[in-house]
């Protein structure tokens, strides 16, 4: 998978690609790294052969994203019950996200993990908690390196909170 090579075109050069050289002959470097700074970080502390590290690490975010969507229904409602049952959902009904695990999807999911929490603090912004602005900056910037698409699927929302914050 290209997870793997970029991881372990960083893990060789300890540095962000700027070309997949000399593992392939792509003289530019076109891709979001947030996930592979993540799975590079653990490659050189562990030293773990990257197919179980990365398969590792992919079951390792597949189980913290239902915390974050549980601590997004906290958030969002402040009732423990909408949480827990998001989480449910998310963690054994649901197809996806658990599915991005088996076919690569490994940015996706990565990003998936941030955004419930960036969700839910965009949301709150405008009702009593505008100290969280550096938190929200900091997570859809993370968004972003991660995942771009993710990131604009996060744009919209951002767009309507705040006309919504400007109308009420």
């Amino acid at each position: 998978s290209r997870h793997a090579l970029i991881t372990a075109i960083m893990v060789d050069s300890g540095r962000v690609p700027t070309d997949y050289e000399p593992y392939l002959p792509v003289d530019r470097f076109p891709y979001h790294y947030g996930f592979h700074t993540l799975s590079t970080g653990l490659a050189l502390m562990t030293r773990w052969p990257l197919p179980e590290l990365l398969l590792f690490l992919m079951q390792l975010l597949g189980g913290l994203l239902p915390l974050t969507v549980y601590a997004a229904g906290w958030m969002l409602t402040r009732q423990r019950a909408v949480g827990l049952l998001a989480a449910f959902l998310v963690a054994l009904p649901f197809f996806f996200p658990g599915y991005y695990a088996t076919w690569g999807r490994m940015t996706q999911l990565a990003a998936m993990v941030v955004m419930p929490v960036l969700l839910a603090l965009t949301w709150r912004l405008g009702r009593g908690w505008p100290r969280f602005w550096p938190l929200v900056g900091v997570l859809a910037a993370g968004v972003f390196l991660i995942h771009f698409r993710v990131f604009l699927f996060y744009l919209p929302f951002a767009g309507l909170v705040g006309l919504a914050n400007l109308i009420g």
